[in-house]
């Protein structure tokens, strides 16, 4: 509850400074790029592909990853913590329910998933679960990189 919070606060400031632009930008094609990049994700989690995995995250400190109630800080942590992913389990099936990408300028746009999943772990025990996501990216040198993830599972 507390990460969906922060993450409304975000989006209430990034309208309230967000700047009047005169010219017109391709809705559809920042929202294509947005929808390429997270069929890229899941493809990068289904294979445990990390090199896939971190491309697209901002190298600041100021980004952000919030994963059902842990909170992880700056470029090299996320990258520490999802380098880790092929040693927590063996295999990952996950499958997009619903997703849409709301498009705030041409050079910043939400990316929210709802998945479903199964995990297959080390000691080879199956779980299943569900959960949402969100992606909050800013194009930046003409890349679009992840400047805040949230993502959460729900406990069945």
């Amino acid at each position: 509850m507390k990460q969906i919070v922060i993450l409304l606060g975000i989006f209430l400031f990034i309208f309230s400074c967000k700047e009047v632009r005169n010219d017109v930008f391709d809705n559809n094609k920042v929202k294509q790029e947005i929808m390429n990049l997270g069929e890229s994700v899941v493809t990068a989690l289904n294979e445990a592909n990390t090199d896939i995995l971190i491309r697209d995250f901002w190298k600041s400190d100021s980004t952000l990853f919030l994963i059902d109630g842990m909170k992880i800080e700056g470029y090299s942590n996320i990258k520490s913590s999802l380098e880790r992913i092929p040693t927590r389990r063996k295999n990952l099936d996950l499958f997009v329910d619903d997703e849409q990408v709301i498009v705030l300028s041409e050079n910043m746009a939400i990316h929210i998933v709802e998945f479903h999943q199964e995990v297959t772990h080390m000691n080879d025990t199956i779980s299943k679960g569900q959960g949402i996501w969100s992606t909050l990216y800013k194009k930046k040198q003409g890349d679009w990189k992840i400047v805040m993830l949230h993502e959460s599972h729900l406990i069945k």
